[in-house]
């Protein structure tokens, strides 16, 4: 079990049309940079729960469930930590459990027996780096392409700079708010059917 105050931010790369030439770019400036794989590609199935009230989304909490091959994560994260000195940053506490995949379905059971049930579920494939400490995530989206930073701030900043982004390109919401953006804007994300429950593959 791991747990306690994630700082992150995300950077957007590239929309769905030009992202073979960003995933591209970027997985060349990671190399150049001197990033080390942590995990290769792979593809993530996220279901985020709650109960019936939305108690957990009401104070800005999230219970997630996140399905891998190698592995299932239940994960608890409590509401943004609103400090002035991480201001252009996501900080939250979080909690973390990791349980063998053939494990998953009792898990789901167990969360479902207590009354909750999906009010999100979301898609990405994810390949994982580390520089110099710093959690480098590179997410295929449904609605883009995506890099997570997640570290302490002088980190952040610094792989920020070193990849070309300035801290005015932070994206400090959730992949669910962005998607939920993209449809009120109409668009559809690659799932084609506009659900706002749903940002799924084709």
């Amino acid at each position: 079990m791991a747990g306690g105050l994630e700082v992150e931010v995300k950077l957007w790369v590239d929309d769905l049309a030009q992202s073979r030439n960003g995933l591209v770019a970027t997985k060349a400036l990671l190399d150049e940079m001197g990033a080390s794989l942590i995990h290769p590609r792979e593809f993530e199935d996220n279901l985020a729960f709650d109960f019936p009230d939305r108690s957990i989304i009401r104070v800005g909490s999230l219970l997630r469930v996140r399905i891998l091959a190698r592995g299932t994560l239940l994960t608890f994260k409590g509401p943004v930590t609103p400090l002035a000195e991480l201001a252009s940053f996501k900080a939250r506490h979080e909690t973390e459990l990791t349980i063998p995949f053939d494990e998953t379905e009792a898990l789901l059971a167990i969360i479902r027996g207590l009354g909750m049930e999906t009010v999100f579920r979301y898609q990405k494939y994810r390949t994982s780096y580390d520089w110099k400490g710093l959690h480098v995530l590179l997410d295929e989206t449904p609605i883009g392409i995506y890099l997570e930073l997640e570290g302490d701030r002088a980190m952040i900043e610094a792989g920020a700079k070193r990849l070309g982004y300035r801290p005015e390109d932070f994206i400090t919401r959730s992949y669910r708010d962005l998607y939920l953006e993209q449809l009120d804007h109409g668009g559809e994300g690659l799932q084609g059917s506009g659900s706002r429950e749903a940002m799924l593959f084709a």
